[in-house]
């Protein structure tokens, strides 16, 4: 049995000296030491530019910054008496901020938020909601709101927009 691991250390150290197979052995080593520098460059690059960029948003005063989401589960549900009709209109309602510490706040102050969105929603005209116009409007109203609740119970704080993530009225 040693006579045959001699043999095979023997075949693979003249295999290893035939210059053909010896330069095939070289040029993939090479290739695959010039990928992992690649590669490790690439993720360097790629890291440091990401965290260079966000000190520049912030210094930039919310320029730039990435949008933050936050839902605001339940979906929203008001009825409404139209036409002497019961009416329902469901509405979920995702906030934009492009600052975490605004929807930290707004997560603070959800309960108060949900209340005056829930008062807001019932207090409008079933038929003006119907058109496109009026439910710009309402996001427009409700992030007015949430803003004026944000500034009075956490000053400086503000989201930038309320988003209908789906908005069903029958």
């Amino acid at each position: 049995m040693a006579a045959g691991n001699k043999k095979q250390a023997g075949s693979a150290v003249a295999a290893l000296k035939e210059p053909g197979k010896t330069k095939l052995i070289l040029l993939i080593a090479g290739v695959v030491l010039v990928t992992m520098l690649v590669s490790a460059l690439m993720t360097w690059i790629l890291l440091s530019g990401s965290s260079s960029a966000d000190s520049e948003a912030v210094a930039g005063e919310g320029v730039g910054q990435k949008a933050l989401y936050l839902d605001l589960p339940p979906a929203f549900l008001v009825t409404f008496n139209h036409m002497e009709q019961q009416r329902y209109m469901q509405v979920f309602v995702t906030v934009l901020a492009r600052d975490a510490r605004a929807l930290q706040m707004l997560d603070r102050h959800l309960p108060l938020i949900r209340h005056e969105l829930n008062l807001l929603f019932g207090g409008q005209d079933f038929e003006t909601l119907l058109t496109d116009e009026g439910k710009r409007a309402l996001r427009q109203k409700s992030t007015d709101l949430i803003n004026e609740l944000l500034k009075r119970e956490s000053p400086g704080v503000t989201i930038e927009q309320v988003l209908f993530t789906n908005f069903v009225m029958q």
